[in-house]
């Protein structure tokens, strides 16, 4: 997963997205809305937001992969 900026005349907003194939061609689609410029300042607290959001896709990253090994070993489990 990666944070996709989107840059307007008047904001920013970053969105947490993930590259995915569909019949075989590369896409990018996204997960969540994280927020604008001054929601993850707050989301962040005392902590830098640029590393805030990196910690963000960290641990979300790091939960899909656990939901799918999961999903796997149940599917393994049931065969």
């Amino acid at each position: 997963m990666k944070i996709t900026k989107s840059v307007s005349k008047n904001s920013l907003t970053y969105y947490l997205s993930k590259s995915v194939r569909i019949n075989g061609k590369s896409t990018t689609i996204t997960i969540e809305r994280i927020g604008g410029a001054e929601e993850v300042r707050q989301r962040a607290g005392e902590m830098d937001s640029e590393l805030w959001l990196k910690r963000y896709v960290r641990e979300r990253t790091a939960q899909e992969k656990a939901e799918n090994v999961e999903s796997i070993l149940r599917n393994l489990l049931t065969n």
